[in-house]
C-alpha cells in the first residue's frame, strides 16, 4: 500500500475508533408526552361538565343545591388541568435526556427488574414443587390405606368355608352384609386399578434432588407436577373401576359368576407387593421433601438478597420494558451479549490498524489480507449493533433509542471509506474482497432453494412462527397430505415434462434454423419479417391469451398437450436471441465451403451450424424449459381433464382448503416442481459458460 494512501486510511480508521466513545444514542424522556393524552381527556371530560352547568343555569330548573355542586366540580376539574398543565411545562423545562456511547462504558440499561421477575417465579416453583411432592404422599397413602382394606377382605374369605354365601364387612358406612361374590368382584377391581396405576408410575422416572444436586432438585420440583396428574388420572380409573363393580352387582351375574377367578393366595401377595411399592414411593418422595425445603430456602434467599435493591429501584432509571418481551420469545434483549459485541467491534478495528501498520511498505503481504476481512467483519459488525442499538424496548419515561447521525456518519461512513481505500490499494486484499462478494452472491442466491427445502420438513406452525435453515421431521406428513389433496405426482411429472421438453424441443431447433436463414439468406424483405419478429417480442402473452385459445378450441386441441407443444416453434425471442449469436460467431465462409463441397442446406445445417450454436441453444433450451415448466395460466385455460394437470396446477389447488392452509405441503409440491428443473440446469450450465473454439478460415 503506497505511503500516502496508508496514512488517509489511518487517519480515518482513528478518527472511527474515536468515534466509538462519542455520543452515537440518545433516549428522550418523554415524560412530558406521557402527559398529553391525560391532559387532553381531563380537557374532554371539563368542557363537558362546564357545558352541563351552563344548560343548568340557562333552563332554570334545577336547585340551588346541584348548581353550587355542579360549581365544585367543575371548579375540581379545572384545579387538576392545571396542576397537569404545571406538571408537563415542569417535565418539559427539566427533561433529562440521555446519551450514550458504545465506549468506554457497557449499555448502561438496568435490568434489575427483569432478573427479581425471574428470581420471584423460581422461588414460587420451588414452593410449588413441595406442595406437589406433599400431594403424592397422601395420594399414595389413600391408594395404601385402600388396598389394605382389600387385603383385609382377600385374607377374611381367605378364611371362609366354600359354602357360606355372604359376609359382613365393615365399611365406611359401617357394618354391611354382602355377597361373597360382589366381594371378591370388588377386590379384582380394586387389584386390578393398582395395577394400573403402578404401571403409569413405572412410565414417569424422575431424578433424586439429593443425588443430583441443585440443579437435579430444580428438575425434580419442575417435573414434580406429572406423577401427581398421573396418580389422580389412576384414582379417576379406580373410581370408574368401582362403579363399574357395583354396576355389575346390581345387574344379573348368575352366567358371569363361574367365569370369576378368585385365587386367594395370590392376590394377597400381589396386595402385599403394592403395599410395599407404595412405601417406598412414599418413602422415596419423603426423601425429596428434605432438598426441596432446601431448595425453598436457597431460592427465597436470593430473593431476599434483591428485596433492598428492589425497594430501593427508582422508576426513571433505563430499564427495558418487559411487556415487549412476549412469551414466544421472539425478542430477546441480551444486553451482556450487545455490550460484549461492542468490544469485539472496537478489537476488529484496533486489530486492523496494527496489521496495516506492522506490514510495513510491502506491495504483497498477508497482513493486508488478514487486515481486509477483520476490518469487513468489524463494519457488518458495527451495522448490526447500531441497528440493535435502536431496537431495545426501553420502558417509560424514556423512549427507544435514536441515533445521532453526526456520529453515526463518523462510524460507518470512516470506516467504510478507509476500507475502500484498502481494498484499492492492495491487489491481494481487493482480489480476496472480490472471492467474498461473489461468494455472498452465491449463497444469497441458493438460500431461498434452500429454504423451500427446508420448509417442505417442517409443519405448518412452524412455517409461520419463522424461518429455519435445519430440516424438520414432517416429511411423511406433508407427503401423506400431499397424497389426501390428489396430487398424483406421477400424472403431473408426466403431463409437465411432455409439454416442457417437447415445447423446448421444438422451440430451439426451429428457432435456430429461423435465425440460420436470416443470418445466411439475403433475400427481398429479410429486414422486413426481422422487423416484425422483433415487434412481436413486444406483445406480451396476457394479450394474446384470449384469441390463442379461440383458436385452439376453433381446431380441436383443447384438452391436448399438442396445443402447448405445437405453437411453441414461434419463439420470437429465441429467434433474436439465435441471429444475434451468430451475427458474433458464424462466419459465412464455413457455409460456403459446405455448399462447394456438395452439402445441401439442411444438412449443412445439422452439421456445421448445430454444433456452433450448442451454448446458445443449451442457454435458451434452459430458459425454455423453466418457462414452460413453470406456465401455469396457458395449461389453466386450455386443460380441463384431471388427467392433464400439469405440476403448477395441482401445487395451485394445495391452497383452495378454506378453513387450513398446509404451507409445508404446498413447500413439498414445490420442490417437487422445482427439483427437475436444478437437475436441468446443472446438466446443461457448461455449456453456458464454456466457450466454443471456432475455426475461422484464412480468407
Amino acid at each position: 500500500m503506497k505511503q500516502k494512501r496508508k496514512m488517509v486510511f489511518l487517519i480515518l480508521m482513528v478518527i472511527v475508533i474515536v468515534g466509538m466513545f462519542l455520543p452515537v444514542a440518545t433516549f428522550k424522556d418523554n415524560t412530558a408526552q406521557t402527559l398529553v393524552k391525560t391532559i387532553e381527556d381531563k380537557q374532554s371530560e371539563l368542557k363537558g361538565q362546564a357545558d352541563q352547568l351552563e344548560r343548568w343555569k340557562a333552563g332554570g330548573k334545577k336547585k340551588p343545591e346541584q348548581i353550587e355542586k355542579q360549581e365544585k366540580k367543575v371548579q375540581g376539574l379545572q384545579d387538576e388541568l392545571n396542576a397537569l398543565i404545571e406538571k408537563q411545562e415542569e417535565a418539559t423545562e427539566n427533561a433529562n435526556d440521555i446519551s450514550y456511547s458504545l465506549l468506554p462504558a457497557p449499555l448502561p440499561i438496568n435490568d434489575f427488574p427483569a432478573r427479581y421477575g425471574a428470581q420471584k417465579n423460581a422461588a414460587y416453583d420451588a414452593k410449588q414443587g413441595l406442595k406437589k411432592l406433599e400431594e403424592k404422599i397422601n395420594k399414595n397413602n389413600e391408594e395404601k390405606t385402600k388396598l389394605q382394606k382389600t387385603l383385609e377382605y382377600a385374607t377374611l374369605i381367605q378364611g371362609l368355608d366354600e359354602t357360606v354365601e355372604t359376609v359382613k364387612i365393615t365399611t365406611d358406612k359401617g357394618e354391611e352384609e354382602i355377597a361373597v361374590s360382589d366381594l371378591k368382584t370388588m377386590i379384582l377391581e380394586e387389584l386390578s386399578a393398582a395395577q394400573k396405576l403402578t404401571a403409569q408410575a413405572d412410565e414417569a422416572i424422575e431424578p433424586d434432588p439429593a443425588e443430583g444436586g441443585e440443579e437435579g432438585a430444580e428438575e425434580g420440583a419442575a417435573e414434580d407436577a406429572a406423577p401427581a396428574e398421573e396418580a389422580a388420572e389412576a384414582t379417576n380409573e379406580e373410581g370408574t373401576a368401582e362403579e363399574g363393580a357395583e354396576e355389575t352387582a346390581e345387574e344379573p351375574v348368575e352366567e358371569a359368576q363361574p367365569e370369576v377367578v378368585f385365587d386367594a393366595e395370590k392376590i394377597i401377595a400381589d396386595l402385599n407387593a403394592k403395599i410395599v411399592e407404595l412405601d417406598d414411593n412414599i418413602k422415596n418422595y419423603q426423601d425429596k421433601i428434605e432438598p426441596q425445603k432446601a431448595l425453598i430456602e436457597k431460592e427465597q434467599a436470593k430473593l431476599d438478597a434483591m428485596e433492598p435493591e428492589h425497594e430501593a429501584l427508582n422508576p426513571e432509571e433505563l430499564q427495558i420494558d418487559n411487556s415487549v418481551i412476549n412469551n414466544y420469545k421472539l425478542y430477546q434483549t441480551n444486553k451482556q451479549g450487545f455490550n460484549v459485541l461492542v468490544w469485539v467491534i472496537f478489537a476488529a478495528f484496533v486489530a486492523t490498524v496494527l496489521l496495516v501498520i506492522l506490514a510495513g511498505n510491502k506491495e504483497i503481504s498477508k497482513l493486508y489480507t488478514i487486515a481486509s476481512f477483520t476490518h469487513l467483519a468489524g463494519i457488518l459488525m458495527l451495522c448490526y449493533t447500531l441497528v440493535r442499538l435502536t431496537a431495545f424496548p426501553i420502558k417509560l419515561p424514556y423512549g427507544n433509542a435514536t441515533l445521532n447521525i453526526p456520529v453515526t456518519i463518523i462510524l460507518l461512513a470512516g470506516s467504510i471509506i478507509a476500507f475502500a481505500i484498502h481494498v484499492q490499494g492492495v491487489h491481494n486484499s481487493k482480489r480476496s474482497m472480490i472471492y467474498v462478494f461473489c461468494s455472498f452472491l452465491s449463497l444469497l442466491a441458493l438460500v431461498p432453494f434452500w429454504i423451500m427445502m427446508v420448509n417442505a420438513t417442517r409443519s405448518s406452525s412452524a412455517i409461520q412462527n419463522g424461518v429455519s435453515l435445519i430440516p424438520g421431521n414432517y416429511m411423511s406428513y406433508n407427503w401423506n397430505v400431499l397424497a389426501s389433496k390428489n396430487f398424483d405426482i406421477k400424472i403431473g411429472f408426466m403431463n409437465t415434462a411432455i409439454i416442457a421438453f417437447g415445447s423446448t424441443i421444438f422451440s430451439v431447433f426451429f428457432s435456430a434454423m429461423t435465425a440460420y436463414g436470416f443470418k445466411v439468406y439475403q433475400f427481398k424483405g429479410n429486414k422486413i419479417l426481422y422487423a416484425v419478429v422483433l415487434a412481436i417480442i413486444m406483445i406480451p402473452g396476457q394479450v394474446t391469451g384470449t384469441g390463442f385459445f379461440m383458436f385452439m378450441y376453433q381446431i380441436g386441441l383443447v384438452d391436448n398437450r399438442w396445443a402447448l407443444i405445437v405453437p411453441a416453434i414461434a419463439a420470437a425471442s429465441t429467434v433474436f436471441f439465435f441471429r444475434q449469436y451468430l451475427e458474433a460467431n458464424l462466419q459465412l465462409s464455413l457455409v460456403e465451403a459446405a455448399r462447394i463441397d456438395g452439402c445441401g442446406e439442411f444438412r449443412t445445417f445439422c452439421r456445421i451450424i448445430v454444433p456452433i450454436m450448442i451454448p446458445a441453444m443449451a442457454t435458451m433450451g434452459i430458459m425454455a424449459v423453466i418457462g414452460s415448466w413453470n406456465n401455469y395460466l396457458t395449461p389453466l385455460m386450455l386443460f380441463q381433464k384431471p388427467g392433464l394437470k400439469t405440476l403448477p396446477m395441482m401445487v395451485q389447488e394445495l391452497r383452495g382448503d378454506i378453513y387450513r392452509t398446509e404451507y409445508g405441503s404446498i413447500y413439498l409440491g414445490l420442490t417437487l416442481t422445482a427439483l427437475p428443473l436444478i437437475i436441468v440446469y446443472f446438466a446443461l450450465s457448461k455449456y453456458i459458460i464454456a466457450g466454443v473454439a471456432l475455426g475461422g478460415v484464412k480468407e
